[in-house]
């Protein structure tokens, strides 16, 4: 997680202890939701899979780690994107275009660009789970979970 300053520079909100992080950086603004939702986000592990170039951005729209756990009956990610898809086309219908644009342009951070190479060929890492190494392609890229988190 991580909070932007004034100037737009990502500030790392350490685990635990994430709101103190939030509250200094925004002070009086920190109880301020619609604030606090543009200037809050999570950045994931990026591996950029032309150039094997890593680093992180906040990705919206990345393949959820929620959708890799297997403990409970949670819908696949087929039925869940279908829903979203009919939910969206419900929406793109009833709110004019010129402000749908606008909408879906605020959930945008980052573009999924490599910034050394340009290549949009980039995954995060729970994306690489369970597929090939993009390095040997042999080896399988597995999730080991280490307790509760």
């Amino acid at each position: 997680m991580y909070i932007e300053d004034n100037e737009g520079k990502r500030i790392v909100c350490p685990h635990p202890g994430e709101e103190s992080t939030v509250a200094q950086v925004l002070g009086k603004d920190r109880d301020n939701l619609r604030f606090r939702e543009k200037r809050i986000g999570f950045n994931s592990y990026c591996l950029c899979l032309s150039c094997l170039y890593q680093f992180e951005a906040d990705l919206r729209d990345e393949v959820s780690n929620y959708e890799r756990i297997t403990d409970y009956d949670s819908p696949s990610e087929k039925v869940l994107l279908n829903g979203i898809k009919k939910l969206l086309r419900i929406n793109e219908m009833c709110i004019p275009g010129d402000v749908w644009k606008q909408i879906s342009k605020e959930w945008e951070k980052d573009e999924r660009k490599c910034p050394s190479c340009g290549s949009n060929d980039v995954k995060t890492e729970s994306e690489l789970a369970g597929g090939p190494c993009p390095i040997c392609a042999e080896g399988v890229i597995e999730v080991i979970s280490l307790g509760i988190s």
